[in-house]
């Protein structure tokens, strides 16, 4: 459809054109939110409805309920020890008076429970340190061992007579 030449904004051909464009991209609009095109990428949230970004989504979901699974479990070991070794030293400590077993207890309790989280705090360094070295090491593949079969030939000078025999990587 040509644009006809308008000689001024205002005219009855540029309303009627105007109106017209207006209803042919209200129709497209609509259509593109009814029937949506997966291989049109709209800028806001595209991304959000992708099959890639719902499995990865999914993934991160299950990387987050065992990791919760992980962070409950050291929680509660890490309760159980401060709490064994607090009750551990009330007990040893009968012949003392209550404010000093109360204090040895507590500090007992307080020492271990220092020392857990120093130890946790190691282990995530340590595995964090792992991953950036595991990521900058390049995958090297090469043969290490090969298989060859040979046909057994018909005269008696034949050295395989048909055998699987094991080959030495060239080197």
């Amino acid at each position: 459809m040509s644009c006809p030449r308008l000689t001024s904004p205002q005219s009855t051909e540029y309303k009627e054109l105007m109106a017209h464009l207006r209803r042919e991209e209200e129709a497209r609009m609509y259509e593109q939110m009814t029937n949506p095109q997966p291989d049109i990428i709209t800028p806001a949230g595209a991304a959000l409805f992708t099959p890639s970004f719902e499995a990865r989504r999914q993934e991160e979901d299950e990387m987050t309920y065992s990791d919760v699974n992980r962070q409950m479990t050291l929680i509660f070991n890490v309760i159980v020890t401060i709490v064994a070794c607090g009750v551990s030293i009330w007990l040893i400590a009968r012949h003392f008076s209550a404010p000093a077993r109360l204090a040895l207890s507590m500090g007992g309790a307080l020492i271990v429970g220092i020392a857990e989280v120093v130890i946790y705090a190691g282990y995530l360094r340590r595995l964090t340190e792992a991953k950036t070295k595991e990521k900058g090491k390049r995958e090297v593949k090469s043969i290490t061992e090969t298989w060859r079969t040979e046909k057994a030939e018909e005269t008696s000078t034949a050295k395989g007579n048909g055998k699987i025999r094991y080959r030495k990587p060239q080197s």
